[in-house]
């Protein structure tokens, strides 16, 4: 008996053609000479550089800092911010050796020596270092660095440390009320349209301000504008936690446990709160100076099934 004949495939839907369309893209792409979004439905996923913490790549979803975008970075004081963003340039040099990465050093704290043993390139053509007087200053090297295109990364250290020129020539007394949020304010803007042109990757390092009401709490010291350029907001904190180890038979500090939590991502589910313990003395037991690899991994890596051993192994300082 002959088969059941084979229903014909659904033809495709046709394409729309929308009057004047066409003729407006070509005009705004020829105009503005910028490129327009054309959509597709292939996912792809996003490009990221790693923190240099396996922990905190994990609780970003997407696996570190997402490229071309700007994330704050922001906590109390020795909450390994800083520590943190040297670690993240680090993992960019490795990842673009024939570009630098730029530090826009306000705070003018930087260490070179613990930058080098935390993995950092510091030669001339590797690492741009420099040392602004005022918030002007900031947005204009930063501006500069993005548009460059000889950058993969660029971190500020810090918006909470950023004054205006006339506040550094004016009286102590003399107020500038609102100038300095205004300069920040454009220098994201400025920023975020720049590091997607050039493909950098901006980290900006903030403090902690307290907030003024019945309710009280903490924020980032920079204006509401920051938020809302940034795609993540990581909040750092220092733990309890020391890690100590015998030396010459006393007991003496060789890192610390830190934390940092995902407070808001737009491209994943934020919340997620990292452990990183960085080493600030080599051992034996946890290896070089830098974060605890081992550690992480334990942390975030899949569990011993029922009946195996749940040591932690001869890593335990």
């Amino acid at each position: 008996m002959p088969g059941k004949p084979k229903k014909a495939a659904p033809a495709a839907a046709p394409t729309r053609v929308l009057p004047g369309v066409g003729s407006l893209r070509d005009k705004l792409a020829k105009q503005y000479g910028t490129s327009l979004t054309r959509q597709d439905n292939t996912p792809t996923a996003y490009e990221v550089v790693s923190t240099g913490s396996l922990a905190l790549d994990y609780a970003t979803v997407v696996g570190g800092w997402v490229k071309c975008r700007i994330h704050l970075l922001w906590g109390p004081e020795g909450c390994a911010t800083p520590t943190s963003a040297i670690l993240s340039m680090a993992q960019a040099q490795r990842d673009e050796p024939n570009k630098a990465v730029g530090y826009i050093d306000m705070e003018q704290t930087f260490d070179f020596e613990w930058a080098q043993k935390h993995g950092l390139d510091t030669s001339e053509d590797r690492f741009i270092h420099v040392f602004p007087e005022n918030s002007e200053d900031v947005a204009d090297l930063m501006k500069e660095m993005c548009r460059s295109g000889a950058v993969s990364m660029v971190v500020v250290d810090s918006v909470g440390g950023m004054v205006t020129k006339a506040s550094t020539n004016n009286d102590a007394e003399k107020e500038e009320v609102g100038k300095n949020a205004k300069i920040i304010t454009r220098m994201c803007q400025i920023t975020a349209v720049e590091a997607r042109k050039s493909k950098t990757t901006v980290l900006i390092i903030s403090q902690v301000r307290a907030i003024i009401s019945a309710t009280g709490g903490e924020t980032f010291a920079a204006p509401k504008a920051l938020r809302h350029a940034t795609t993540m907001v990581v909040k750092f904190r220092k733990s309890d936690k020391a890690i100590t180890a015998q030396v010459d038979g006393e007991p003496i500090p060789v890192g610390q446990q830190f934390s940092a939590k995902v407070e808001r991502s737009k491209v994943a589910a934020g919340g997620r709160t990292a452990t990183i313990t960085i080493m600030n003395l080599a051992t034996k037991g946890r290896g070089p100076v830098g974060v605890a690899i081992v550690d992480e991994a334990w942390a975030v890596g899949p569990k011993p099934t029922v009946g195996a051993s749940n040591t932690r192994g001869p890593w335990t300082a």
